[in-house]
């Protein structure tokens, strides 16, 4: 049975959602676009959300659930913790400008963030390295360990560096985007 209402405000009442509802999602595991023709979806149970995901569950047509998450940026309560965390965060952000202006070479400092970022970035494709990996196939690229993901992660250095040189002379657009691309692939 598929129950017609559609929740939102004032639309009436919230479609009651059985249990063997069809909520159909993108499931970007294993997708390729270069060699995929087509997107593979997988049947999600209303269940499978919380409470508070399933208020935002709406039909659409085919007898099919869609979630429909809340509006960007959320609101944002400025309550007295919040205001003293940011205060410390930007006190803390102007102690490390001053000691970046005092390094000869302030890329010695920011070098191994990125590579911490790009270690980070790349566990959301399932892909895996450690920083020591990454570090060691920089100082010598044919000793990446057999089975290892340190390749991946070098091109999310190269995609990372190659946007912050290009930024200089442009603004995000789909050229920039389409670049950066590259240097993942």
């Amino acid at each position: 049975m598929v129950n017609k209402a559609i929740a939102g405000p004032g639309r009436g009442s919230k479609p009651s959602l059985p249990s063997a509802a069809r909520v159909d999602t993108f499931d970007p595991v294993g997708y390729n676009s270069a060699t995929d023709s087509q997107l593979r979806f997988r049947l999600v149970r209303p269940s499978e959300f919380t409470k508070r995901q399933r208020e935002r569950l709406v039909e659409i047509p085919g007898g099919l659930w869609a979630f429909v998450p809340p509006p960007l940026p959320p609101s944002l309560v400025w309550t007295p913790a919040l205001v003293s965390a940011l205060a410390e965060a930007q006190r803390a952000l102007g102690v490390l400008a001053g000691v970046g202006r005092q390094l000869q070479n302030p890329h010695l400092l920011v070098k191994p963030l990125q590579r911490r970022e790009a270690v980070a970035s790349s566990r959301i494709e399932n892909t895996f390295a450690t920083v020591r990996q990454l570090f060691l196939f920089e100082a010598e690229p044919t000793t990446a360990p057999e089975g290892s993901d340190v390749r991946e992660v070098d091109n999310y250095v190269r995609a990372l560096e190659h946007g912050l040189k290009r930024q200089q002379e442009l603004p995000l657009c789909l050229r920039l985007i389409r670049e950066l691309h590259a240097e993942l692939m």
